[in-house]
């Protein structure tokens, strides 16, 4: 009797961790699910010049303008705008993005005085604990 109520003990213990999990992989495909509703619809990066102390300042700027197509709302998305080959990152957020609705984000990115002209690939990615997306474009800086 004892080892039949063992067993009946285990085979219950089995069978609330799996749907524990089961759980735990339905809210990750839901939030998937919602992170693929997110559309871009614009990501533009500019460079800007300014006058600073005398010295012609270069900045770009980078950004994107993205609906929420779906019913969820979207928690504690970060944007972030990196020009790898320049070793610049900059993040915005967490912030989030209602359903059936809009945002436009906007990052500065401030460059060094020697910056060499030429064409640099920017980096942007919107995340948050269940989804990335990426998108790059290139900038050219004189």
């Amino acid at each position: 009797m004892r080892k039949l109520l063992l067993v009946l003990t285990l085979v219950f213990a089995m069978m609330l961790s799996i749907a524990a999990l089961v759980s735990l992989t339905n809210a990750e495909t839901q939030e998937a699910q919602r992170a693929s509703d997110l559309r871009f619809n614009h990501v533009f990066v500019d460079q800007e010049l300014s006058v600073s102390n005398e010295k012609l300042v270069q900045d770009v700027v980078a950004g994107v303008d993205l609906d929420n197509l779906g019913t969820f709302d979207l928690k504690d998305v970060k944007l972030t705008v990196a020009i790898p080959e320049l070793g610049v990152q900059r993040s915005l957020g967490p912030f989030d993005v209602d359903s059936d609705s809009g945002t436009t984000r906007k990052v500065l990115l401030e460059l060094f005085d020697d910056v060499p002209s030429g064409e640099y690939d920017v980096k942007l990615t919107l995340s948050n604990e269940n989804f990335r997306k990426v998108r790059y474009r290139t900038v050219t800086l004189t």
